[in-house]
């Protein structure tokens, strides 16, 4: 059965930091509370502005049917911008072979001296989702499909 009387060795112990208990329960002196300085408005990184994606976008066959895309694979031409200076790449649109068009671009990011192409949608989507601190996971996993230092953040080198 648990007791429910207070733990007087705990609570003597609490000026020496040996109860775990007492140190989430206790209130702090405010001569000992941590305060943190206001960070400056300048030294913030500007937020990104929200990602623009094209609606309706689809794949037209060569039989005239078409097919839905992922919006989310479909940045405007100013949000892959965006995002092509943002990872230090180019805007170049992805082109469908074989008698398949889009209705609207898909626009991916290349680098230079490098094989590997990013879809500016789905890297506005991951910084839209989990922002562009340093080390965000957006970082982590485009830097993962570009090789790089997973906490590295802005262009290629």
């Amino acid at each position: 059965m648990l007791s429910t009387a207070p733990n007087s060795r705990a609570s003597a112990n609490y000026a020496e930091g040996s109860s775990f208990h007492d140190l989430f329960t206790s209130a702090v002196p405010i001569s000992q509370a941590v305060v943190f300085p206001a960070v400056s408005p300048s030294l913030s990184p500007a937020p990104l502005p929200p990602p623009v994606f094209e609606s309706g976008a689809s794949v037209i066959s060569v039989d005239g049917s078409s097919t839905p895309l992922n919006p989310l694979e479909m940045a405007s031409a100013s949000t892959a911008a965006q995002m092509a200076a943002k990872l230090g790449g180019t805007v170049t649109p992805e082109a469908f072979s074989g008698g398949y068009s889009t209705s609207s671009d898909i626009r991916d990011i290349t680098f230079a001296d490098s094989d590997v192409k990013i879809n500016a949608g789905l890297a506005a989507s991951l910084f839209a989702t989990y922002g562009d601190a340093p080390g965000s996971e957006a970082w982590r996993m485009i830097n993962n499909d570009l090789g790089r230092d997973p906490m590295a953040t802005g262009t290629v080198s």
